[in-house]
């Protein structure tokens, strides 16, 4: 039976950062640049959120039926967990909700916490860097697809199209991690 649309988020319970990654599976360990500044980023999937203190955004895997809905960014790169920032004072759930409609356009049905991204700086912390340093989270949730509100998408700078493809699709397009995000999605998707 599908939760409402007005169902809160399956959330997991909190832990501290260390116990997060010592109790979760690692999908991928990776090296990436965000313009000048080097961070390795690791994927986990497990049953623990880390403290919301380190937790810059919420992301998830959108699924419909038999596809998952696919961001393509302005320089042409391909990944499956569209979200974003949190504001301040915003619940991981109003998160979601509001960066889900605003990138994609699509509202979810259900939706329930697999995992996080967890991100380490590898230089001096950037100037007037406003984020948790050197080390911070994005949770990873899998959702299900509800009423698509084509109105309430926007026009971002950064993610310059989103689609549903067929999953097999989709995982072509993707680099390591993206792929092992979306195999992970697919398995915990009703599990």
């Amino acid at each position: 039976m599908s939760m409402s649309f007005h169902q809160p988020l399956r959330e997991a319970p909190r832990a501290p950062l260390s116990a997060c990654i010592e109790r979760a599976t690692l999908l991928t360990d990776q090296t990436v640049r965000w313009g000048e500044t080097a961070l390795r980023m690791r994927y986990f999937v497990g049953a623990f959120q880390p403290p919301l203190d380190l937790v810059t955004s919420i992301r998830a895997v959108l699924f419909r039926d038999a596809e998952v809905m696919v961001m393509t960014d302005a320089r042409g790169s391909c990944h499956v967990n569209p979200g974003g920032r949190r504001e301040p004072g915003e619940s991981s759930e109003d998160t979601l909700r509001r960066e889900l409609i605003e990138e994609t356009g699509w509202t979810i049905r259900e939706s329930k916490f697999i995992g996080f991204i967890h991100f380490r700086h590898l230089g001096p912390r950037p100037d007037a860097y406003p984020y948790p340093y050197p080390e911070f989270v994005q949770l990873l949730f899998v959702a299900e697809a509800g009423e698509h509100l084509a109105p309430a998408q926007l026009t971002l700078e950064y993610e310059v199209a989103s689609e549903f493809l067929p999953i097999d699709e989709a995982h072509r397009l993707l680099d390591t991690g993206g792929a092992a995000v979306l195999a992970a999605a697919t398995r915990l998707r009703t599990g």
